[in-house]
């Protein structure tokens, strides 16, 4: 994987955006300081978004064969949605000295699958060659409470984004921020979701299973540091132990650490009065959100005319500009002849509204309004 100067770098594939914007998919997924993007604004606020509920041992579009074992498991529940780290001790479950997802068996079909290994790399931000050691590194978990994440399918050769809710008691992956970023039973690629807001939740579809609620929501965030050491919970018995990163239980090591696993927030009365100054909100930069608005542009937008061109890689930056609300994200790529091609956009912080500062940017937001 390419490194950029100043910011994650994405793997391309082929088309023009392809490589630029769906290339970014796992550009800026990398680059994604926490999960949750509250409310995108600037004409493309994806708030009250249709949301898939996923019960257990279920698949929609499936990468791979069953590679791991959901649990049906007493869940965590909470009054409202709740945004938490993902090395928050307690949070997710599992059994002490067993695994409930196969690393090598996924790792071994993708190989045996090129043009899945291809797309699954993608949506990650790797490249097929690094799928062994960055499978490696993952931990297999439980989700104790209903999770929000966008899952990716595989349709027609490429890379579906799917917003969905999974029960708990789905086995994942999680990476070394504790961000699940592959669903067991079926193989697919995970990363943060994009479509929930505050103040329009989103609006569930699909099977719903028995003390499902919207209003019971886990947001996952990247943790600040790297997690050496996660602390699971048995969900059935209650009891804590601690696993490894990367490991997969048999170095489980049983501890008396707490079991409670969601932080809880106490309501904001209405009659309160407002504060002097505005809270700091939770969430990723406005350079995290504009990126994440440029992958979800890459789903819904492809493919991109000319003269975009095929390319193999791509590089993304941000940049200052001679306003403070505003920056510049800029994208560089290799094209499959040699050469390059660059994009660039200014992006309002506050609004997240793309305003094209050369021509390949300009063909590319006249193509499509979500870059714009």
């Amino acid at each position: 994987m390419t490194q950029p100067s100043a910011a994650p770098v994405g793997a391309g594939s082929s088309n023009l955006y392809r490589n630029l914007l769906i290339g970014l998919v796992a550009v800026l997924v990398v680059g994604l300081s926490v999960g949750l993007i509250f409310a995108l604004s600037g004409g493309d606020d994806s708030a009250g978004a249709s949301v898939q509920a996923e019960p257990i041992s279920t698949a929609n579009d499936p990468f791979a064969p069953p590679v791991g074992t959901d649990q049906s498991i007493p869940p965590v529940q909470t009054n409202s949605p709740t945004t938490v780290a993902g090395g928050h001790v307690g949070l997710y479950g599992g059994t002490l000295n067993v695994t409930t997802c196969d690393k090598n068996q996924l790792v071994i079909y993708l190989q045996q699958n090129p043009t899945k290994a291809a797309a699954w790399a993608l949506v990650i931000g790797i490249t097929p060659a690094q799928i062994p050691s960055y499978v490696a590194g993952l931990t297999p978990v439980l989700l104790r409470s209903d999770t929000l994440v966008t899952n990716h399918g595989f349709v027609n050769g490429r890379a579906t984004s799917i917003p969905a809710v999974l029960q708990a008691g789905t086995a994942v992956l999680v990476d070394d921020k504790g961000i699940p970023v592959t669903k067991c039973y079926c193989g697919n690629p995970l990363t943060p979701p994009t479509y929930y807001s505050p103040n329009s939740t989103p609006t569930y579809y699909g099977p719903r299973w028995p003390g499902f609620s919207g209003t019971s929501i886990t947001i996952i965030q990247n943790n600040t540091t790297i997690i050496d050491t996660f602390t699971l919970v048995d969900p059935n018995t209650g009891q804590s132990f601690t696993r490894p990163r990367g490991s997969d239980g048999t170095l489980d090591t049983p501890t008396n650490a707490p079991t409670t696993t969601l932080p809880t927030s106490p309501p904001t009365s209405p009659r309160t009065a407002p504060p002097t100054s505005p809270p700091t909100a939770p969430g990723p930069s406005a350079e995290d959100q504009a990126a994440q608005k440029v992958s979800q542009a890459s789903q819904q937008c492809y493919p991109f005319p000319a003269p975009i061109e095929n390319s193999t890689s791509s590089d993304v930056s941000y940049h200052p500009s001679s306003s403070p609300n505003s920056f510049v994200i800029q994208v560089v790529t290799q094209t499959s002849s040699g050469g390059t091609q660059t994009f660039t956009w200014s992006v309002d912080r506050s609004t997240l509204q793309f305003t094209p500062t050369n021509d390949l940017a300009q063909v590319a937001s006249n193509h499509c309004s979500l870059l714009r």
